[in-house]
């Protein structure tokens, strides 16, 4: 009768386990123990945990048993069959995971241990829909025979490159067009848990070479990248929202950080943080932090030690106290996304609205003047003391803003309602109240989207008060659908770059002051009565409410005045955040 198989403890945090799989498929694995430096040659793992429950057995030497997911198990068989490797390093059974102290050593060394491995193969399962033929009749028709190895970014010049090849293929009779039916086999693969899973991204970003395995097909990352990146780019030609769901947004991050690193040009950590929050899974959610950490070792960044024995909030709050030490910066702020702590955001939940795009191609705030955040050593965990200055208070907050897009600007911007609004409130000391004026805070003075160098000015990296007259021209167009033909094209594109700028719009509302003499952009849910304060290291203004003699972060704003360092400076105070 078999037994359970008993780990022996890990003599030095540089030592790994390894499974060893016998040369023929009846014989059994071994597990051994070597310091990485020294490893045999082996391929990790990369697979979805599930409800991470250990129903099968997998058999070892001297008849003993080890309790693994029915996924692993699966895994194993597949790549056995392919006969490529002796060893592989499988998380689920090369750490004692109930381990606490062993499973944060080893979650820091896997950066290491995917750097080092020859091989990553991905398992999606063993097929149960019978995509895989599909698949494979997708790469015979729609793939060139040496795909490039870098991956083809939907939102670069570069896609162009691929419509054209592949409308050339098609009219020279080498394949067909790509339509509705591949569309769905692409949908159907990227609804694959592993594709949200957050370990993906080190996994797959760091390995030397990735096979992805669904039953029996293999399919070479390079393959399967083309093939996203073709379908989605014909899915955006044809109005279709495969680029927006949480798969193919997380595999096209995960491809930008392979691609990226690991040099200077690695996205830093807390942007992509916030591009993944709500939308990657994990069976532990301290691992929304630990996940990535190995991306960002010395000297890319962030310094934080896996420690397993840590509450979630706990761990998300050293990491927020690791970015703002690592940057000098107030940064964390455009991530908040929940009430306790009010400083530290939640990776579990997306954010509210999406961060304000800062320079240097989108405008260059500097609202604190470069003064930096000075760390306080004696605050606990949970607080984090800023310095500032309140410089005004929210007295009217508008309706929400329709940040979708539409085929008509106009009414996706009700930008005559907003200025009635105002005007009922406005007080005839403030600043004329226009149209110009009312559409420059709504786009942020153009932190959307990037523009073009002539319509920005060369400083600050705004919008030119020409350029916002513009979009207030195209909407007023759109309104009263005119379009004469020598200017029916400029209007148009305006329009729809207008459309474009709107997204920094999404879950936020307008606000102003008494009497608007300021105008500012807020998270929903900002009330009256609610202050902007300018701190040292953030180069936002922030909105801030007192709660019983301390203070909650609501936002980042945008506040009329106070974007590049030109309010006073006056005399700061200090501000405990809770």
């Amino acid at each position: 009768m078999s037994e359970r198989f008993r780990y022996l403890q890990l003599k030095s945090t540089s030592k790994i386990r390894l499974l060893r799989l016998g040369k023929d498929v009846e014989a059994r694995g071994t597990i051994i123990h070597t310091e990485l430096a020294e490893a045999p040659e082996f391929a990790g793992l990369s697979y979805s945990w599930g409800r991470g429950v250990y129903t099968s057995e997998l058999h070892l030497a001297n008849d003993r048993t080890l309790l693994i997911s029915p996924t692993v198990l699966q895994a194993i068989s597949r790549i056995k069959a392919l006969g490529r490797y002796e060893y592989l390093w499988i998380d689920q059974i090369c750490i004692i995971q109930a381990d606490l102290e062993e499973r944060g050593h080893q979650v820091s060394l896997m950066a290491d241990i995917y750097t080092t491995a020859s091989h990553v193969f991905v398992w999606l399962g063993p097929d149960d829909q019978g995509l895989a033929p599909k698949l494979t009749r997708m790469i015979d028709l729609f793939v060139p025979p040496a795909p490039p190895d870098r991956h083809i970014c939907i939102s670069r010049m570069d896609c162009s490159d691929l419509l054209r090849t592949q409308a050339g293929r098609s009219h020279l009779g080498a394949s067909p067009p790509l339509n509705t039916p591949e569309l769905t086999t692409m949908s159907a693969v990227l609804f694959t848990p592993w594709f949200i899973r957050a370990w993906v991204v080190q996994e797959v970003a760091l390995a030397r070479s990735v096979t992805l395995l669904l039953g029996a097909l293999s399919i070479p990352l390079p393959t399967f990248s083309y093939l996203v990146s073709l379908t989605a780019l014909t899915d955006r030609e044809t109005g279709g929202r495969l680029r927006y769901t949480p798969g193919f947004e997380c595999f096209h991050r995960t491809l930008h950080q392979r691609e990226q690193y690991p040099t200077p040009n690695l996205e830093p950590l807390l942007p992509f943080l916030s591009r993944l929050a709500g939308l990657t899974l994990a069976t532990d959610p301290r691992d929304l932090i630990h996940a990535f950490t190995g991306l960002y070792k010395h000297p890319h960044g962030l310094l934080l030690t896996p420690d397993y024995t840590l509450p979630v909030e706990a761990t998300y709050q050293l990491a927020a106290k690791a970015i703002v030490a690592t940057t000098g910066t107030l940064s964390i702020f455009s991530a908040v996304n929940g009430p306790s702590p009010s400083w530290s955001p939640d990776w579990r939940h997306p954010l509210p609205a999406r961060p304000f795009r800062n320079g240097p191609t989108t405008p260059r705030f500097d609202a604190c003047r470069g003064r930096p955040h000075v760390t306080n050593p004696n605050e606990t965990l949970d607080k984090l003391t800023v310095r500032g200055r309140i410089i005004a208070s929210i007295a009217h907050v508008l309706a929400p803003l329709n940040s979708e897009s539409h085929d008509n600007v106009y009414k996706q911007l009700p930008l005559d309602e907003i200025y009635t609004s105002l005007r009922g409130v406005r007080h005839r000391a403030s600043a004329p109240l226009t149209y110009e004026r009312i559409l420059r805070v709504i786009l942020a003075d153009g932190s959307g989207r990037r523009e073009f160098a002539a319509t920005v000015e060369p400083e600050k990296q705004r919008l030119t008060g020409a350029r916002v007259r513009e979009f207030v021209e195209a909407w007023e167009a759109k309104g009263m659908d005119l379009g004469y033909e020598n200017t029916a094209k400029k209007i148009e594109d305006d329009a729809r770059v207008l459309s474009g700028h709107l997204r920094v719009t999404e879950g936020r509302v307008l606000v102003a002051s008494e009497g608007v003499k300021e105008l500012g952009l807020a998270v929903k849910g900002t009330e009256a009565g609610y202050v902007v304060c300018i701190l040292d290291g953030a180069r936002m203004p922030i909105v801030v409410t007192e709660v019983e003699q301390e203070w909650s972060v609501v936002c980042e704003a945008f506040w009329e005045g106070a974007m590049y360092g030109d309010t006073d400076g006056g005399k700061g105070r200090d501000f405990v955040l809770v």
